[in-house]
């Protein structure tokens, strides 16, 4: 579930990470919002955003809840913080979308963007997923854009390159 529903008690979390000099990272959609940049101590933020604004749309939609944009929360949020970093996982619904999540995002003052692939429950339809040789297509793609924004991608290239199917084929 969405931690920051339990605001209280996630502050309670990371203030005893903290106490003990640990480092806590808080994973969320972002539509309750954030503490105020260092309100956390020793406090990372992965902010979940399916690309950029045609992408997000596509994924997710209308917010009935907050009656919004969700990719508006979305930047609302995460604009000038360092310590956010945005998740992009791929599916066949924003594969197309990664450049231009990377592009936009790149000009919010934010601590990067990262990628991980949508992976099916077993018995899953497989509409959502991407094939082998997409997946494929998809990791060159942000390898190449690695060069171009370098650590704006939160990731080494190692860790893009296991993203791999070959190499999660060799790995799981």
């Amino acid at each position: 579930g969405e931690p920051m529903t339990e605001r209280e008690k996630v502050e309670r979390w990371v203030r005893e990470v903290a106490a003990l000099r640990g480092t806590s990272i808080v994973v969320t959609n972002g539509t309750y919002g954030l503490p105020a940049p260092n309100e956390w101590p020793r406090t990372h933020y992965y902010v979940s955003c399916d690309g950029d604004r045609a992408g997000m749309d596509r994924v997710r939609g209308f917010d009935v809840v907050h009656k919004t944009n969700v990719f508006e929360q979305v930047k609302s949020v995460a604009f000038h913080r360092k310590d956010v970093k945005l998740a992009m996982t791929i599916s066949k619904l924003n594969v197309d979308r990664i450049e231009a999540f990377i592009r936009e995002t790149a000009t919010w003052g934010i601590g990067g963007v990262v990628f991980s692939f949508a992976t099916p429950n077993v018995g899953e339809r497989q509409s959502f997923y991407l094939s082998a040789e997409r997946k494929e297509q998809a990791v060159q793609e942000v390898l190449r854009l690695k060069r171009e924004f370098k650590d704006f991608i939160a990731m080494g290239t190692r860790a893009i390159e296991l993203l791999r199917p070959a190499e999660v084929a060799r790995w799981s």
